[in-house]
């Protein structure tokens, strides 16, 4: 019944704007002129007016924290035991081979970057060890990836799938290099000699940048963000911040640290704020509602990926999406990292 109202309604509309035509055709001459013109600016201006009251921005904002763990004797994250496979012990064990500083390339030594020599310095290293974490997540979430999971009921198997989205857009990460540069973590040998045949799946148009605010008076402490933006539709901002830090003996649950390590190590906990904006010219369009739904998404996914455990975990789990290529590769590569 609908569609039949429709269609008599643009029949009627075609009508309509037929018979006007053929009447302002007929009668056209200096008298039409002025009521004409002025009927279309009205109308015009109407229509502008009526538009621009309906449109209306969005700024969706969300936050969680994180936790890493810290080794006082050299500023780094130390070694956990690869036995346990909680999500705590699987976070360490990422940071710890992500910010070993150290390789062996071909028999000869390599310092990739400068590591915190105090405790100052600790914020600006561990804020964009963050920074390229999150995106190496970013990248991966886009990804379908399969599980399968050992534990006391059995062998078990899953599939992730990630959010569809109508327009997407697939880059080489070598594409992204200019800003992956800003990063000192991106020196990482496996992952940069990969960036060729490793993609970014994001939605079409989308652009990313990677940022750094000093402390100040007018921005406050340091930050490290991501933005990610799509010209005339969004802009998100993935801000790393700095919180607390524990005093020494001090770890989250699940951590496999034999106990003449735990009491040099001291947590600090990071906060990730995802503030995006959704532009008011694109507000009525089709696709703003679906970036509004998937930025919700992200904002979720990556909350599940990087918040700590509470409790430590039973069983062992294998996954095969793309954070494990470093993995793959190291094992296949003559580039080994050393931890000092």
């Amino acid at each position: 019944m609908f569609k039949v109202l429709i269609i008599i309604a643009l029949g009627a509309l075609v009508l309509l704007t037929t018979v006007t035509i053929i009447l302002v055709k007929m009668n056209w001459g200096e008298k039409l002129y002025n009521p004409l013109l002025s009927l279309f600016l009205v109308g015009a201006v109407t229509t502008f007016v009526t538009v621009l009251l309906l449109l209306k921005g969005e700024t969706i904002e969300s936050s969680f924290t994180t936790l890493i763990v810290i080794d006082s004797q050299n500023h780094l994250p130390p070694f956990p035991s690869p036995d346990s496979s909680t999500r705590n012990n699987k976070h360490l064990s990422t940071y710890h081979k992500l910010s070993s500083p150290i390789v062996i390339f071909q028999g000869i030594e390599e310092t990739l970057f400068p590591t915190p020599q105090n405790n100052a310095e600790e914020i600006t290293f561990y804020e964009e060890l963050l920074q390229y974490v999150i995106f190496r997540e970013l990248i991966d979430m886009h990804y379908q990836s399969q599980s399968l999971s050992q534990g006391v009921a059995g062998v078990s198997s899953s599939t992730y799938n990630p959010f569809k989205l109508t327009e997407t857009e697939e880059k080489p990460l070598i594409e992204f290099e200019s800003q992956l540069s800003k990063n000192r973590f991106s020196k990482d040998k496996i992952d940069s000699s990969m960036r060729d045949v490793t993609f970014a799946k994001l939605p079409k148009g989308t652009t990313v940048e990677f940022t750094r605010t000093p402390s100040s008076e007018n921005t406050g402490v340091e930050k490290h963000t991501i933005i990610l933006s799509k010209p005339n539709y969004f802009s998100i901002e993935i801000i790393i911040g700095a919180g607390f830090t524990t005093g020494l003996n001090s770890v989250p649950p699940g951590l496999a640290l034999a106990s003449e390590i735990v009491k040099f190590c001291k947590t600090s906990m990071f906060t990730i704020s995802i503030v995006a904006k959704f532009e008011k010219i694109t507000a009525g369009n089709w696709r703003t509602e679906e970036l509004k739904n998937w930025a919700k998404w992200m904002s979720k996914e990556l909350e599940s990926r990087l918040s700590e455990d509470k409790l430590e975990t039973v069983g062992t789990t294998a996954t095969f999406p793309l954070h494990t290529i470093h993995d793959i590769a190291v094992k296949h590569s003559s580039i080994s990292k050393v931890s000092r």
